[in-house]
C-alpha cells in the first residue's frame, strides 16, 4: 500500500483525501493495488465482506461510545511497519 506509482510520492503521510482528489485513472490504479490483499474474481478471499462488515461495526461502536481527538493535528502520522507515531486522546462519552 506504499507504491508511489499508485498512491503518489507522499505514501508515508496519512492522507485519506487522496481517494477523493484523484483522477479516475489514478483511482482505478489505487483500487487495483488495494485489492491485492483480498484479490478478486473466483480467487477472492471469502472473508473479505465479513472482515469489512466487522470493521464497520467496530468503528461505529467506537464513535458512538468515545470522543476521539488528535493531539497535534499539524503533525502528519509517521508509520513504519505497524509502528506509528500518531497521538490521539480518547475519552468515554458520558
Amino acid at each position: 500500500m506504499r507504491s508511489p506509482e499508485a498512491f503518489g510520492q507522499n505514501t508515508e503521510i496519512f492522507h485519506p483525501e487522496r481517494w477523493l482528489d484523484s483522477s479516475p485513472e489514478q483511482l482505478r490504479l489505487m483500487k487495483r493495488h488495494w485489492e491485492l490483499g483480498f484479490s478478486t474474481g473466483k480467487w477472492r478471499c471469502l472473508g473479505k465482506d465479513v472482515a469489512l462488515l466487522e470493521l464497520q461495526k467496530v468503528l461505529v461502536e467506537l464513535l458512538r461510545r468515545y470522543d476521539i481527538a488528535v493531539v497535534d493535528p499539524t503533525q502528519p502520522m509517521k508509520s513504519r511497519n505497524y509502528n506509528t507515531d500518531f497521538r490521539l486522546v480518547i475519552t468515554r462519552k458520558s
